[in-house]
């Protein structure tokens, strides 16, 4: 799986994914000025996922932080569902934040309803860390978020 840096011309097909009705109760829906602001924001990382016969299969966006060493991973969308996207695009995230950007954590949150994404984090070594009840407003309700992670310790173990 590649990660490419998301171009302009990217955003309308990324707003495609973020509002199909398979992915909108997941993911917020952002604008196309907001994704334009995460391309030219350095600490932003908006990927957009290739696979090994060139074809996007999905999209990223990933936050570093600088000053607690942490690489979130704030919105992980796939198209192509069912082939095993969504392990390869974590692996390559994983890889990302923690042999590119030397991370100590890796983390992010999940709706406790996404049961596909919390056994793909739970299988690939994930630990859920906290529960945040009504942390977001989404979907016209107050939401409960799951907040999973990984330390570099924890990520050399499954390499």
């Amino acid at each position: 799986m590649k990660l490419i840096s998301a171009k302009a011309s990217d955003i309308p097909w990324i707003r495609s994914l973020e509002s199909l009705d398979e992915n909108k109760n997941f993911v917020w829906q952002a604008s196309y000025e907001d994704h334009l602001s995460e391309i030219d924001d350095p600490s932003s990382f908006l990927f957009v996922h290739i696979n090994n016969h060139g074809e996007k299969v999905g999209f990223s966006l990933n936050v570093f932080n600088q000053r607690s060493c942490s690489f979130e991973i704030r919105r992980l969308v796939i198209d192509k569902k069912g082939q095993g996207y969504g392990k390869t695009s974590m692996l390559a995230l994983l890889d990302f934040g923690f042999n590119e950007l030397m991370a100590q954590r890796v983390w992010l949150d999940v709706y406790p309803d996404n049961e596909i994404g919390i056994n793909l984090y739970r299988n690939l070594g994930f630990v859920q860390e906290g529960y945040l009840r009504r942390s977001d407003f989404h979907r016209g309700d107050y939401q409960d978020q799951l907040i999973f992670s990984m330390l570099v310790e924890e990520y050399k173990n499954i390499i």
